[in-house]
């Protein structure tokens, strides 16, 4: 694997999970059970918006583990060096074919998904499904059902303006599902639609928590 950390929202598949997963980052505590059984399944987790932590020899990177119920979700931590594979959700719309084409038409967070890579290459915004919809491109786990909402992430590096963010929110609401887009900024992330209708303050979502700034470009602009 690179050495390059992981990003937020990237999904990440792990030698040995069940030995090398931890509740605390190089801590004693393995996965509870349930985790345990769906990681022999699928030993995928997805890196989760909190601080990483090194130690000498060893980057322990803050991941999730998603379960069959929303009950069933594990904020743990792995070392990098357990990582034998990365999927960005960027790489994701490319494996919609391989999932059953049968399930696809029945989800609407799935068959939506060419419509709103659609949208957002008319908006030049470079973007990934996550959440329930990512996960199961990722690791084909049937995740994604017919109330998921599509749930996307938007790289944007650069400041956005509100007038192009009202446009893009106005569009995806356009489609037949409900959308959360998350504007993903270098210092943590926005919801879209609370971007595009702010005339003031917005919460921006960093690893230390959220926080109101006037500018998630520049948070330390205005933040309280």
């Amino acid at each position: 694997m690179s050495e390059l950390a992981p990003r937020v929202h990237d999904l990440l598949e792990l030698r040995d999970p069940h030995s090398t997963l931890r509740t605390e980052p190089a801590g004693p505590e393995i996965p509870p059970d349930w985790a345990s059984q769906v990681l022999r399944t699928y030993p995928w987790v997805v890196v989760r918006r909190a601080p990483t932590f090194r130690v000498p020899g060893q980057t322990w990177l803050p991941v999730g583990v998603r379960g069959a119920t929303r009950a069933q979700r594990l904020a743990a931590y792995v070392p990098q060096t357990a990582v034998v594979r990365v999927h960005t959700p960027e790489s994701l719309p490319d494996r919609l074919a391989g999932l059953d084409q049968g399930r696809v038409l029945g989800i609407p967070a799935l068959s939506a998904l060419p419509a709103a890579a659609a949208v957002l290459r008319g908006f030049a915004v470079t973007w990934g499904p996550v959440g329930a919809v990512g996960y199961e491109l990722a690791t084909g786990a049937p995740t994604a059902h017919w109330a998921s909402d599509l749930d996307l992430a938007l790289r944007v590096p650069k400041p956005v303006a509100r007038e192009r963010a009202r446009g893009l929110a106005d569009a995806l609401a356009a489609l037949p599902v409900r959308v959360d887009a998350l504007l993903e900024t270098n210092r943590g992330a926005i919801a879209l639609t609370e971007y595009a209708e702010a005339r003031g303050q917005v919460m921006l979502r960093g690893t230390t928590g959220p926080r109101l700034v006037t500018d998630p470009w520049q948070p330390k602009a205005g933040a309280q």
